[in-house]
């Protein structure tokens, strides 16, 4: 298991990781969907995922390091923990948003 690197930049400096600007989405385009479409899209994306890695060796998976020194470069087993990690804090992020009425 890996750390949860977005909660401790966010007590280190005590503000969210900024996403890098290549995969902001754009200003203008606001998309409203239902938790319920939410759940169904995140479970369609992580059967996809896992079509796609079920087959990789965990020992060589372990070994296969992304250059990322945020994340204390992640093998590729950690990696997708942190996608993991990442999909919740966005999910959290939405919950609240629906909750308080946006």
């Amino acid at each position: 298991m890996i750390n949860n690197i977005y909660l401790e930049y966010r007590q280190k400096y005590s503000k969210a990781m900024r996403a890098p600007s290549i995969i902001m989405p754009p200003k203008h385009v606001e998309q409203l969907i239902s938790t319920t479409t939410l759940l169904k899209e995140i479970a369609h994306e992580t059967k996809k995922l896992e079509s796609m890695v079920t087959t990789l060796n965990e020992r060589i998976a372990g070994h296969i390091r992304y250059p990322d020194p945020i994340a204390h470069y992640p093998n590729f087993i950690q990696s997708i923990d942190l996608i993991g990690i990442h999909e919740q804090h966005h999910f959290n992020l939405c919950q609240k948003y629906y909750r308080d009425g946006h």
